[in-house]
């Protein structure tokens, strides 16, 4: 990408080098052994043998699906829990919303994002954005690698070849629409006229860098990618793969998530009423339990020294007990990284204990939960006061009103997911990163969007009827709120259903123009307000040095 994408491409092209030389020297005899030319993988690729072929791909494809979950962002250390990782990303914009609330006073963590949890930090400023910028451009950097090597001639042929170039397009696809998430305004909502990314298609470190195209531009070249991948898994057969340890696959299902998600921030209602059709036509997902809805207290009350909440019962720490999962990563998966966002949302997890740092819900949204709604459940308004970790040396705190329990564990879980271990091991929880529901509520906007109100409220409806208490009657559009439209009720399951995951309350405000405003509320320890024109960054001054063709986003947010 840019030149200071640039820069990471020779970081990268050493790795990479190296991981093909590590992988494939036994099979070659070159000299030295931790060496191997841009031929020799072309040669290997061309290669005749199956075995061969079915071994690069494994080396070369299936690491992809680590960027959908990156982690090692260059530059930060791994004690940061908010800029080194994929994970740690999304839980800084989860922070910057109004309904998460972080900690119960202000002596919180500031490695958990206290800075950018009360805008005391200028976090858009350029000086400040480069973590989010190296997190994806490194996905781009390493998708065009792999596109280089598969490419539309060498696939032609080939079933698995063809599989490996369809991950590398989406990650290349997921990596653009989340730099435009982050560093332009919502496409409908102020950033059509706006300039988009410099679009890279080639791995090559001495390539000149190039201007910033238009957003219009950036869109179609992100849905270009994915359409192509579709194309793809589709004529090789790779339809949806469901289940715990299959569930970090890439495969159409992922595709589709992905398309249905540009296409919504780009506009295009009929392309994300498409691919999230296919998705729920596929019959491959289902809504997440009641029982399996967050923790539950199996201990003998909500009391501290009595609390239990098991792993192995939860959906968002359990892939087992998620079938809504479309991509996620078990706990033993290669990718899953070192789980920071699992270890800060949960109350009883090691930042809780070491930061003080507790994802709350604000009681404005709370109180917007019909009661008859089982995900009410999934917060408690009580304070559950002093619990003691299986830390050693063991570590005593307080846990506060208005917690959620969505992500509750005291346990971890075993490696089977079958089970739970000790509270020592509380980190060890599988991870969510796309899921159905989302997908309903994608399509229920897109639908209102292009004028079907009717549709939107049967797809929501479906919503409603899956979250509804068991015995209850129900839950509908009608019957949810009352003086509530259609977008309302929409924009409100939004809130509640992704409450705290992927930093998507922080995004849709982007594009429904809400301004974060804790004014009224009785949770949050900072009352402060922000406008959603303020929540673009700009670019870091890494890359406006480095690109002289770039240009500033002209954000004045900080």
């Amino acid at each position: 990408m840019i030149t200071d994408m640039k820069r990471i491409i020779v970081i990268s092209s050493v790795v990479f080098g190296l991981f093909f030389a590590n992988a494939c020297s036994g099979r070659l005899d070159v000299a030295p052994p931790n060496s191997i030319t841009e031929e020799q993988v072309k040669d290997l690729i061309n290669s005749e043998d199956p075995a061969t072929r079915e071994r690069i791909m494994t080396l070369m494809a299936a690491p992809m699906v680590k960027y959908f979950n990156f982690w090692g962002i260059q530059g930060q250390g791994t004690a940061d829990p908010r800029y080194y990782e994929h994970q740690g990303l999304d839980w800084v914009r989860n922070i910057q919303g109004n309904d998460v609330a972080l900690g119960y006073d202000s002596g919180v963590s500031s490695l958990a994002g206290k800075g950018e949890y009360d805008f005391s930090i200028p976090y858009t400023a350029s000086t400040n954005t480069v973590a989010f910028w190296y997190g994806y451009a490194v996905g781009i950097n390493q998708a065009n690698a792999l596109l280089g090597y598969l490419t539309k001639d060498v696939i032609a042929t080939n079933d698995v070849f063809k599989d490996g170039r369809a991950r590398a397009l989406l990650v290349r696809a997921y990596s653009y629409m989340c730099l435009m998430e982050n560093f332009q305004d919502a496409y409908t909502n102020g950033g059509a006229d706006k300039l988009g990314m410099s679009l890279y298609t080639d791995y090559d470190p001495l390539q000149e860098p190039v201007a910033r195209s238009s957003s219009k531009e950036t869109y179609e070249f992100i849905l270009n990618d994915i359409n192509e991948a579709v194309s793809l898994l589709t004529d090789i057969n790779k339809g949806y793969t469901a289940g715990r340890t299959n569930s970090e696959d890439i495969d159409l299902g992922v595709a589709y998530f992905v398309q249905a998600r540009a296409a919504l921030e780009y506009g295009d209602y009929a392309t994300c009423i498409a691919a999230c059709n296919a998705i729920i036509g596929s019959g491959k997902y289902g809504f997440i339990a009641e029982a399996n809805y967050g923790g539950h207290n199996t201990g003998s009350d909500m009391t501290g020294a009595n609390v239990e909440f098991l792993p192995e019962t939860n959906a968002f720490t359990n892939l087992a007990a998620n079938p809504e999962c479309i991509l996620g990563y078990y706990r033993l998966s290669t990718f899953k990284g070192s789980g920071y966002f699992t270890a800060l949302a949960n109350p009883f997890g090691s930042y809780a204990a070491s930061g003080k740092v507790f994802a709350r819900i604000d009681d404005q949204l709370y109180n917007k939960i019909n009661d008859n709604d089982f995900r009410k459940g999934a917060f408690y308004t009580g304070e559950i006061g002093d619990y003691t970790n299986g830390a050693s040396p063991a570590v005593t705190y307080k846990v506060p009103d208005w917690v959620n329990l969505k992500f509750a564990a005291t346990h971890g879980l075993t490696d089977a997911g079958t089970g739970h271990t000790t509270k020592t091991l509380v980190a060890n929880q599988d991870f969510c990163k796309f899921r159905l529901s989302e997908v309903v509520l994608m399509l229920a906007e897109a639908q209102l969007a292009s004028g079907n109100e009717s549709a939107a409220k049967t797809t929501l409806n479906t919503l409603l009827a899956a979250r509804t208490k068991a015995g209850a009657s129900p839950l509908t559009c009608d019957n949810y709120a009352t003086g509530l439209s259609t977008k309302d009720l929409i924009q409100l399951q939004w809130r509640i259903e992704m409450w705290c995951e992927g930093g998507r309350e922080y995004f849709n405000n982007k594009r429904w123009g809400i301004d974060v405003d804790r004014t009224n509320s009785n949770v949050h320890v900072t009352k402060n307000t922000r406008s959603w024109q303020k929540l673009t960054c700009e670019l870091p001054d890494r890359e406006l040095q480095d690109n002289p063709n770039t240009t500033p986003n002209g954000i004045t947010g900080d």
